[in-house]
């Protein structure tokens, strides 16, 4: 299945301008440092069926990238990128996955995380604020069928508030889509699929600052997929 975004990930850089957004370039950024750590285990049953694992998680990250806000009017916002003294990031991630039997599987993913500003000496007072476009709470349940060269997928996809801006003024809705997809094996290296993102038209919001951007209602998806090894 698709795994959650990692709770590590970077600041998605924004675009130079983006609607009535401007983010400055920064010559003299330095590069990010992360300390941390991660421990985790697994859990095998039911004849090797049923499969959980877990994994606990804890990093702090010197000098992260970020678009820090400098000056907001109710026509623009100006920002700049600029290192964000430290962030800390910590949480735990617990996956499963079960056989049904020989064609059906499910498998499903949740992940709890926290990444706050930790220490920003040039701007106290974003000290203490989530970082930007991480969700505190993310859940995947997917059900499988897979029967001689055909496979079928469909995904649940719960994803918890998040923020989208660095102050933590501009919050984005929680929201629930299902994803579904449909392969044929045509050789040992190349299958032939359709996919479909969003069959619930749910339009959930992915900018605000502050105009609202939304996600496309249906998401249509054809192709063929090939691999450089050999398939099972």
């Amino acid at each position: 299945m698709p795994r959650v975004p990692r709770y590590c990930r970077s600041i998605a850089p924004q675009l130079a301008a983006n609607r009535n957004v401007v983010t400055a370039a920064n010559a003299s950024l330095s590069a990010e440092r992360l300390t941390g750590g991660e421990v985790g285990g697994s859990f095998h049953g039911l004849a090797d069926r049923l499969t959980i694992r877990t994994n606990f998680f804890w990093s702090v990250i010197d000098d992260p990238v970020a678009n820090v806000t400098l000056s907001t009017t109710s026509a623009l916002i100006n920002r700049q990128r600029q290192n964000l003294g430290s962030i800390k990031a910590q949480g735990v991630e617990v996956s499963g996955t079960v056989r049904l039997s020989k064609h059906w599987e499910i498998s499903s993913e949740y992940l709890l995380s926290s990444s706050k500003v930790l220490r920003f000496p040039a701007n106290v007072s974003l000290e203490g604020l989530f970082v930007p476009q991480i969700p505190r709470n993310q859940f995947n349940l997917q059900a499988t069928y897979i029967h001689s060269k055909w496979t079928l997928g469909v995904q649940g996809r719960l994803v918890g508030q998040q923020f989208d801006d660095d102050q933590n003024l501009f919050p984005l809705k929680k929201f629930f889509s299902i994803d579904a997809e449909l392969s044929r094996k045509i050789s040992s290296r190349a299958s032939l699929f359709v996919a479909a993102q969003n069959l619930t038209g749910v339009r959930y919001e992915v900018g605000k600052t502050p105009v609202l951007t939304v996600g496309p209602p249906v998401l249509l998806r054809v192709g063929v997929r090939v691999s450089s090894s050999k398939g099972n």
